[in-house]
């Protein structure tokens, strides 16, 4: 140690130490490394200036007592040697640094505790079972090694230690035994250092993404078959050991993180990226990083190039256009057909894009100058101009703004009386580039121009701005809020708002925009007002740069939108449905209308700039879906204050209330109402002053939900409530004993996750995707979790059972319901993909 008087004796055969060494009364450092000593004699106790003490690499088997005297000692190196125990008093020493590795504890002892000045521990390769739960105490602690252990299960204390920067615990279950990593592991955001080698790992938490100060991270020697998506969050990681798992492609995004200087990727069964790039796993990442940036490039590349030739396939009207455009492509005849017959029903613009598609897999010089040769070649003059004026200005092609069908334009270059007047607006137009921004805008064709620092213009889709119903609403709702709350412009469609949801909208600095009607037209609004009509009954939207649809509601209004009217936003499409789940418990039109539906998504999807999913089900289904799309994003929706602050208590009474909440009517199976009618059928049995209570059952739909209802359990008695306000959905919450969700397919289930945070009991079905996000938080929440068979009977009686015993423990469910509570809100679950959220549209979280 730099600066100190010490003394070394570093392996110098000594089987003891040298009387002359406790003379010098003034010795600060002593080194005793890499002998044979078997025992330190009591006089150590006369070196009263001690600060570092290394016994490293010797044959002890315990320390004198005198060594607890040393009122000065800092740093006490133990490793390698066989002790199991410490002397007693120990914990009265002020140690910062502490290293016990390679001896024989079989646990830690108590007296270290109360080291609450320890700033590293070391405990690594020894017979440990488990770490007290005081060490969690420690939270001066910022280097720790518990690694090579015989831990039983993830030292879950480790994660109250938050301060922590640097954890090894690589094999702590022993060599390559499996035991994982849990979710709250994204506590820890101080770590820089997080080495999990040779643990038996297949997978890695979502939360790992929170980690953003890591640094360095190793995950080597383990099971894992593809590089963890989580870490593709980790902006500031410069070191990523992958070797010796079982990984076959490196994914194109590991090029993005900017900071990344070294990987190791030796002994995976790498086929991508080809061998002669990875080299022989070298941890050299230049020529991986350069090749897959160069992948990535392409990749967007070609996805502009799809947008292009989507664009410019408008332009086609005609069949004949079609066949000719094909022709001039060079593609066969039989795939000309195929395109045609398998698309018959569709625009010849829809089949002209599948001719590009099918070019553009077999020319790997496909371009959109290409494109323009080939036609002008074949003589198709006009369509080649057309092609010209979306390569010179992507997304701009002028708009048609005549009333009535677009002139039909012949695949020769005959040109219309009407085309001759477009070619003369764009050619005076293109005189004066300033008039043609200005009359531009003013159409709301292109976003505004903006200096430096201006704030975001946002457009959300959706038909109502309100929580009433929950789902899709109260996510658009919180979206809005999100974005208003840092910096962005906010405006939101709406068919129709209530008094209440325009002062909420003027609260969250949200701009609503209504459709325009006429006294005259008797029709309701409806969404094709916003998908089909919107230049006629939305025609003063702002210029934005971006737009959001949610799927399916308004998803493809939002692609509409972009493409007809703001070429130059970014579209972002959020995720909210899976039809080829949820329609399975629909009627069978919708069942048969899966395929349908599901295509129409995913053609939505493919204009996206960027894709946002709500929950961790959703993300993953569309990420196999869409193919790996980049970027796509989790959002994991924060729960409202008005449960979060929710006073909730037990009232130990012989009523007791069970809470449903959605609509019955069409949904009855999907969301399990059924089910829920013949347990609570069976509850009524065992203690007949239950209630139930059904929240969003409006007056038209009454007659029908009760009778699905009583079709399930007799002739019960429930209580309807129509739809109503998140404060009367609070006060709901504050009056049950518990509260349902049985539903047999869910995405998400986002009024579930307000109960848990509202602190009232709550039985979720492990079909729902808020059952897959609470498995990955802790385990204490598997409690709200119910296992819902396929028989329903069977299926019935176990969801009795658990209502049951949560309305007769109710002191206890309740008490366990508020540690849920306090967990949950205590997590910021929401925080990380909240801020991915915010810098998708250029804002700080």
């Amino acid at each position: 140690m730099d600066g100190l008087l010490a003394i070394h004796l570093i392996a110098k055969d000594l089987t003891s130490v040298p009387a002359e060494v406790f003379k010098n009364r003034d010795i600060e450092c002593l080194v005793l490394s890499t002998n044979r000593l078997t025992s330190i004699p009591e006089e150590i106790g006369q070196l009263q200036k001690l600060q570092v003490l290394k016994l490293n690499n010797n044959l002890l088997t315990e320390l004198p007592q005198a060594i607890t005297t040393l009122p000065n000692l800092k740093h006490v190196d133990l490793s390698k040697n066989s002790i199991d125990t410490l002397p007693s008093g120990f914990s009265t020493l002020d140690i910062y640094e502490l290293h016990m590795h390679n001896n024989r504890f079989k646990e830690i002892p108590e007296e270290i505790c109360s080291l609450l000045q320890l700033k590293t521990f070391s405990v690594a390769s020894n017979p440990l079972k488990c770490l007290p739960d005081k060490i969690s105490q420690l939270t001066g602690l910022r280097n720790m090694h518990i690694g090579r252990c015989q831990l039983k299960e993830f030292p879950r204390q480790v994660l109250q230690l938050e301060g922590l920067q640097r954890l090894y615990m690589g094999a702590w279950a022993g060599e390559g035994k499996q035991s994982p990593v849990p979710e709250d592991i994204g506590r820890l955001k101080n770590l820089q250092v997080l080495d999990l080698q040779n643990s038996g790992l297949a997978s890695l938490p979502d939360s790992v993404r929170e980690l953003v100060q890591l640094t360095y991270l190793n995950i080597s020697a383990n099971k894992f078959t593809s590089v963890p998506d989580s870490i593709m969050n980790l902006r500031n990681i410069e070191k990523l050991e992958l070797s010796h798992n079982r990984i076959s492609r490196l994914p194109l995004t590991l090029c993005r993180l900017a900071k990344l200087k070294g990987v190791g990727i030796s002994g995976n069964p790498l086929t991508y990226p080809p061998p002669d790039v990875c080299k022989k796993g070298t941890a050299d990442v230049t020529d991986v990083m350069d090749f897959m940036r160069r992948q990535l490039k392409e990749k967007e590349d070609e996805k502009e190039l799809r947008k292009c030739f989507h664009r410019f396939s408008q332009n086609v009207t005609e069949t004949r256009e079609v066949e000719d455009l094909g022709v001039a492509l060079g593609l066969a005849a039989d795939e000309m057909t195929s395109i045609i017959q398998g698309s018959n029903n569709q625009t010849p613009s829809y089949q002209a894009y599948n001719m590009l598609l099918k070019w553009m897999e077999k020319d790997p010089e496909a371009s959109m100058d290409k494109l323009r040769q080939e036609l002008s070649d074949f003589g198709m003059d006009t369509l080649t101009e057309d092609v010209g004026r979306i390569k010179v200005q992507p997304g701009k092609r002028p708009t048609d703004t005549t009333v009535g069908p677009v002139a039909k334009r012949s695949a020769a270059g005959e040109s219309s009386f009407g085309r001759h007047q477009e070619e003369q607006l764009t050619q005076l137009l293109e005189e004066n580039r300033t008039l043609r921004a200005l009359v531009e805008e003013l159409q709301g064709k292109t976003p505004r121009s903006r200096g430096p620092g201006a704030k975001p213009v946002v457009l959300l889709l959706n038909d109502e701005y309100g929580t009433a119903k929950g789902g899709i609403s109260t996510v658009h709702c919180q979206m809005a809020v999100l974005l208003a709350s840092n910096g962005a412009e906010v405006y939101s469609t709406v068919l129709s708002a209530t008094e209440d949801d325009e002062k909420d909208a003027a609260t969250n600095g949200v701009k609503l925009i209504f459709p325009t009607t006429s006294e005259r037209d008797k029709r309701e609004p409806c969404l094709d007002w916003l998908t089909f009509d919107h230049k006629a009954r939305y025609p003063d939207l702002p210029p934005v740069d971006f737009i959001v649809g949610h799927v399916p509601i308004t998803s493809h209004a939002a692609r509409q939108i972009k493409e007809q009217r703001f070429p130059d936003a970014k579209l972002v499409q959020v995720t909210h449905v899976m039809p080829e789940d949820t329609n399975q418990y629909k009627s069978d039109e919708r069942v048969l209308s899966i395929g349908d539906e599901q295509k129409n998504i995913l053609e939505d999807l493919e204009h996206a700039d960027v894709i946002i999913s709500v929950g961790p089900y959703l993300h993953d289904y569309y990420k196999h879906e869409t193919r790996d799309f980049e970027p796509h994003f989790e959002f994991l929706p924060k729960p409202s204050d008005i449960f979060s602050t929710a006073k909730v208590k037990y009232v130990d009474a012989g009523v007791k209330v069970v809470l449903s909440i959605g609509r019955v009517k069409g949904v009855e199976r999907l969301k399990g109402y059924d089910l829920a009618a013949k347990s609570v059928g069976k509850v009524i049995v065992a203690l007949p002053n239950t209630k139930w209570r059904a929240r969003g059952i409006c007056a038209d739909d009454f007659q029908e939900s009760r009778d699905i209802i009583q079709a399930n359990a007799g002739n019960i008695h429930f209580t309807p409530l129509k739809y109503g306000t998140q404060e009367e959905l609070r006060k709901d919450m504050e009056k049950a004993n518990v509260v349902l969700m049985p539903s047999r397919a869910e995405p998400f289930g986002l009024v579930g996750l307000e109960a848990i945070a509202a602190g009232v009991p709550v039985l979720v079905s492990h079909k729902s995707g808020l059952a897959k996000f609470l498995t990955k938080q802790d385990p204490e929440f598997d409690r709200t979790i119910v296992e819902i068979e396929d028989d329903d009977d069977e299926a019935a009686k176990t969801l009795a059972k658990r209502i049951i015993k949560i309305l007769t423990d109710g002191h206890r469910e309740f008490q366990a319901a508020q540690r849920l509570k306090e967990r949950l809100l205590a997590s910021k679950y929401w925080a990380v993909s909240h801020t991915s959220f915010l810098e998708t549209f250029g804002l700080e979280g």
